[in-house]
């Protein structure tokens, strides 16, 4: 494999006494050897030929996995994929193969980032955490988890979300934080509702203690009555 001759012309093998040569073929590397016809035998030695390594038009785009064709040589194929976190924009198998200039041929294979679950519906993420800023992210995007108006972190503040396809926790929907650790939930608790307001337009309450979302009762403090000319509650 990989030799190339001129010892037949025409279709027709070289006559006793004639010589001719053997070298090398395209995508291999090697010397040239002369060869005498002692018919019916040609005498002389074939070259040692061996495939060139291919090092041009590598496959090569965003999120594509190219690490099975690094070394080969003339002839030779290799598988391409996406990387984690990455999808073949069609779907199928990708190969590309060595040829003889040097090259590989285009594998035709386009990765594009994988699309991030809503991290809304994840556990943990309901009713109290803003994650509006992570819809709708593909592999490699950021965002920050706030808590809803109304609720306050316990501890720590605003947490940075990276969609991470790669990762596989159907909890997280693909996400991690910065470092790409699993990704847990803020702590956001209810916010205390203030009551100074209510006592100075002369209000008495329950309200003491009260948080987002919940209910008090409120009316005319002693000695007050209500804005539409109703009275306010009796001398105690």
């Amino acid at each position: 494999a990989g030799i190339a001759h001129n010892c037949a012309k025409f279709g027709f093998s070289i006559v006793h006494g004639e010589r001719c040569a053997a070298w090398c073929d395209d995508g291999f590397f090697g010397g040239v050897e002369v060869l005498h016809c002692n018919a019916p035998t040609l005498i002389g030695s074939i070259p040692t030929c061996k495939p060139k390594v291919c090092t041009k038009n590598l496959p090569d785009s965003s999120g594509l996995a190219r690490s099975d064709c690094q070394g080969k040589v003339t002839g030779e194929t290799c598988t391409v994929s996406c990387y984690d976190g990455y999808g073949p924009a069609f779907p199928g198998s990708y190969y590309s193969t060595c040829q003889a200039d040097g090259s590989f041929i285009d594998s035709q294979l386009s990765c594009l980032p994988l699309r991030c679950g809503s991290l809304a519906r994840a556990d943990g993420y309901a009713g109290t955490t803003d994650s509006s800023t992570c819809e709708g992210l593909v592999h490699g995007q950021g965002c920050i988890v706030t808590c809803l108006p109304g609720f306050d972190f316990e501890n720590a503040g605003p947490s940075g979300a990276i969609c991470n396809a790669a990762f596989h926790d159907t909890k997280a929907t693909g996400f991690t934080d910065r470092e790409g650790r699993k990704l847990a939930p803020p702590s956001c608790v209810r916010r205390k509702c203030s009551t100074v307001a209510l006592e100075r337009l002369g209000l008495r309450h329950d309200c003491a203690g009260v948080s987002t979302g919940q209910t008090c009762t409120v009316s005319a403090a002693q000695a007050y009555e209500y804005a539409d000319g109703r009275g306010g509650p009796p001398p105690p």
